[in-house]
């Protein structure tokens, strides 16, 4: 059975086209909001809250979740679902803050706190920190916004074990990576 992939911490760094390729390579995936409408790291805190799985209930449904805070629930995560696979979708510091920044203004909402390359840093980090002594084989960085093409899908594919299927990798939302 595929394990549970877990793409943890950075938003704005290629989640949407993480989780559109998890669904082409056959790995039911979810991205940033549940089917009732519920932001998954809402349903994540309160199963938390509740002293449930992480992804109670979803993960009956799917094998990837995508853009949830994630580098906030490792240790759960990684207790709670065994043999499963971390991927860190990241992205150079400055455009990382430029994009979240265009996203906001967009939004016309007020820009964050966490918007900083500081932040970058800190949750990068935590999240290098808390794989240092683990196996090899369940984490995985990508730069999807850089890389992207084909070398994109031979690193996700040799990492999940699966063939690089024939088409090129999805770049969703590409508009808003200014």
């Amino acid at each position: 059975m595929t394990p549970y992939i877990f793409n943890i911490g950075l938003n704005r760094a290629g989640t949407n086209s993480l989780t559109e390729a998890l669904n082409i390579l056959g790995i039911p995936s979810i991205h940033y909001m549940s089917e009732d409408g519920r932001q998954l790291l809402k349903l994540a805190n309160d199963n938390t809250r509740d002293n449930k799985n992480v992804f109670d209930s979803l993960d009956v449904d799917y094998r990837g979740f995508s853009d949830f805070a994630g580098e906030l629930f490792l240790d759960s995560l990684y207790t709670q679902y065994p043999n499963s696979k971390f991927i860190l979708t990241n992205r150079n510091p400055e455009a990382w803050v430029k994009s979240k920044t265009f996203l906001w203004e967009v939004l016309k909402q007020e820009t964050p706190v966490e918007c900083t390359i500081d932040d970058y840093y800190h949750k990068v980090d935590i999240i290098r920190y808390f794989f240092k002594d683990k196996p090899d084989d369940i984490f995985l960085e990508l730069n999807i916004c850089e890389d992207g093409g084909s070398d994109t899908w031979n690193q996700l594919c040799s990492f999940l074990d699966k063939d690089v299927p024939d088409i090129e990798f999805p770049r969703l939302h590409e508009s808003y990576k200014r």
